[in-house]
């Protein structure tokens, strides 16, 4: 997997400081000390390669990745985050991993919209992708638990928002949070959300 510069840097820090520590080193004295700063590189390593397969994710519905360098599971559910639904419902679709292949797939159909939503970014522009990990984007950002998804608030989940360089207000921008399963070392893509504020 593909790592920019800024997190190699991250990582490397870890390691340093593992390293002064003495990570290596078998003795009662540093094992809580160890093990703490294992736990934190692992957690920062994840965090980095979340983020890393979202990027890939948008790239592959963009055209510019194959399908084959996406990590995704055997089914994905593509979820709505529609406003004035009621409690407990949501609108989605689960896509077989075969027809995850085709973007022209990843359409939903909201019945109180009355209408169908692609789930792909907009034709090549030049715009900003941010990402964050445990963030949902929906012009600014927020959690999933706030707009109704408490349950995939819960699990790994990077949120992604494509920003129009030309934009005149974050309503012109283009949010999808991808979430991960959770008992995979390896992050491999479960379910995505799609906010758009213009509903």
């Amino acid at each position: 997997m593909k790592l920019n510069k800024q997190c190699f840097a991250m990582i490397f820090a870890f390691v340093m400081l593992a390293s002064a520590c003495g990570i290596d080193s078998p003795t009662a004295t540093n094992r809580t000390a160890t093990q703490v700063i294992k736990g934190a590189y692992e957690g920062l390593l994840q965090s980095v390669e979340m983020v890393e397969t979202a990027r890939v994710l948008i790239g592959f519905l963009q055209g510019n990745i194959d399908f084959e360098q996406v990590a995704f599971a055997d089914e994905v559910t593509l979820y709505l985050a529609e406003e004035g639904v009621p409690a407990g419902e949501k609108t989605s679709l689960v896509l077989h991993h075969e027809d995850l292949r085709n973007p022209a797939n990843w359409v939903v159909y909201s019945p109180y919209a009355g209408r169908n939503y692609r789930i792909t970014p907009p034709p090549p522009i030049d715009a900003d992708l941010t990402t964050a990990v445990g963030v949902h984007y929906k012009c600014q950002p927020t959690t999933l638990a706030a707009h109704g998804f408490p349950d995939l608030a819960r699990l790994p989940h990077v949120g992604t928002m494509l920003y129009p360089k030309d934009a005149a207000t974050c309503h012109d921008s283009w949010n999808l949070t991808i979430v991960f399963d959770p008992e995979l070392q390896t992050p491999t893509i479960i379910a995505v959300v799609y906010a758009q504020w213009e509903w």
